[in-house]
């Protein structure tokens, strides 16, 4: 696989991202409309505890833990609407002919599609983490007298569950947008899949609380989701039938 031509296919759907306002506009509603709702549980939390105690700061986290995996959220439905555009536009563009012309493999066709969604999605889902600390830490400090994040629970969610979830939600709709004919359709579809394995990671984060023991059988099924899902992506995306089940 030649990596220069899957960073070619990536800043190419990229650059076709800025300018496709209606999913940028998608990009950054979804994501303020759950950090808002992450912070005011956040707000909550900080207004009913009481000051002093040495395990103050884990008793607001443990009950802010639903905020935190609200934004586990973002990345898997970003990559979601990122992906499910990507080869259906072209389809209806009539651009996806000269690429699938081009001497490429269906390995870098794949891997070029499927990190234009994972990037972005990814990129929006950091952030949300990133602006959750800082206005996080200033709702708290007044009560804490120091900071309530990061944690290493929450750095944790952050880096790897919703990491995992990106890659499950980014290679399901990458292979569904190939065979489906419409963008709504693929969209649909890609939430039946996607939207259930990320319902019951973060009811596996509520009942896994502070256990590793838990948290890591968590973690295993789903590196094991999204490997069984990338495995899937790469048997199944083959350039020949993209055109043949779009039309």
């Amino acid at each position: 696989m030649r990596y220069d031509r899957v960073r070619e296919i990536v800043l190419k759907d990229l650059s076709e991202l800025r300018a496709n306002r209606s999913t940028l506009i998608s990009l950054v509603i979804f994501p303020v409309f759950l950090l808002f709702s992450a912070l005011a549980q956040v707000q909550s939390a900080v207004a009913g505890a009481s000051p002093g105690g040495a395990d103050l700061r884990d008793a607001i986290l443990g009950q802010t833990v639903l905020a935190s995996s609200l934004l586990m959220l973002i990345a898997p439905l970003i990559a979601v609407v990122v992906g499910s555009t990507g080869i259906i536009l072209e389809k209806t563009n009539r651009s996806l002919e000269p690429l699938l012309a081009d001497p490429i493999s269906d390995s870098e066709l794949l891997w070029g599609k499927a990190l234009a969604a994972l990037i972005p999605a990814l990129a929006t889902g950091y952030a949300a983490f990133l602006v959750l600390f800082v206005a996080g830490d200033a709702i708290a400090w007044g009560t804490l007298g120091g900071p309530l994040y990061p944690s290493i629970f929450v750095l944790y969610q952050m880096f790897v569950l919703m990491t995992l979830l990106a890659l499950i939600g980014t290679f399901s709709t990458v292979i569904i947008s190939s065979r489906a004919k419409d963008i709504r359709a693929a969209q649909q579809i890609s939430m039946l899949v996607v939207l259930p394995v990320v319902a019951a990671a973060i009811v596996g984060i509520a009942l896994a609380g502070t256990s590793a023991g838990r948290m890591g059988v968590l973690t295993v099924a789903l590196g094991l989701s999204a490997g069984l899902v990338v495995r899937i992506a790469i048997r199944r995306f083959h350039r020949e039938s993209i055109l043949v089940d779009g039309q």
